[in-house]
């Protein structure tokens, strides 16, 4: 998650489940403001922290709050209570319920399973025969708007890191390098606004073929200078054969601690 839009997750609520570096869930139940009210205030915090719209959703639970914010992308706002479900979520797509991929999704339609409704309709007995009992019994209770799962307040990170994932695979070094370059001074831009320093320097190197590599170095006194974890970051990349075309990259600081005040 970017420093700038995990720090407006905070100011709403300080329980915060981060999800990746544009999602997030809160728990804004203990919160006296509306929950529209919140929402607007979620998006405008957004918007002038980073210059881009979003997308929230408010519901009891984080399975429902998580299809609320898909229904009105790029830029919407949605709440979404139990009472809901039948209206707005059983219409859908089987594929739009969260634990239906491509393989599920064709298993269901052959069984002239199409929408999530259909899905709630089932016996659930017959889900667990035909997809598992534990798979089935898991889109049964999604299907009916059931989550269970708190909002999980995230632990201190101990590491700090940021990656790409190009366009079209990549075969140049210079573009390779220039890219590199880049994740380091985000990773070093992280790592000055939260005041934390790292001892391990490591890259992810994801080739066309989906094999992943990872080369880490271990220093003798954490850094955040810039400097030098782009001199070990490129160590690292020597011990790298490139000899396929490139399809990801990704630069890791660890071993985290924080900086002594001046």
């Amino acid at each position: 998650m970017s420093a700038l839009f995990k720090a407006q997750m905070l100011a709403v609520s300080p329980l915060m489940e981060d999800r990746g570096i544009d999602e997030a869930y809160l728990d804004i139940s203990e919160l006296a403001l509306d929950s529209e009210e919140i929402g607007r205030d979620i998006k405008r915090r957004v918007l002038e922290a980073t210059q881009l719209t979003c997308s929230v959703g408010i519901a009891p639970n984080k399975l429902l709050a998580k299809m609320a914010s898909e229904l009105q992308k790029p830029d919407g706002l949605t709440l979404l209570a139990e009472d809901d479900v039948p209206r707005r979520i059983w219409p859908l797509e089987a594929r739009k319920l969260p634990g239906v991929g491509p393989v599920t999704e064709k298993k269901l339609a052959s069984f002239g399973i199409r929408t999530i409704g259909d899905i709630a309709a089932q016996p659930l007995s017959r889900l667990m025969a035909e997809l598992g009992a534990s798979h089935g019994n898991a889109l049964y209770q999604a299907a009916h708007g059931r989550d269970e799962r708190p909002v999980v307040v995230e632990r201190e990170a101990k590491s700090r890191s940021r990656e790409t994932t190009f366009a079209a695979d990549i075969g140049d070094w210079q573009e390779i390098a220039r890219t590199l370059v880049g994740l380091v001074r985000e990773v070093v831009e992280d790592l000055h606004s939260e005041g934390v320093r790292g001892r391990t320097v490591g890259i992810k190197v994801r080739f066309s073929d989906f094999t992943t590599l990872t080369r880490d170095s271990t220093l003798a006194e954490p850094t955040d200078g810039e400097e030098q974890i782009r001199r070990v970051v490129f160590e690292c990349l020597s011990r790298v054969s490139l000899d396929r075309r490139v399809r990801l990259l990704g630069v890791r600081v660890g071993n985290l601690v924080k900086t002594r005040p001046l």
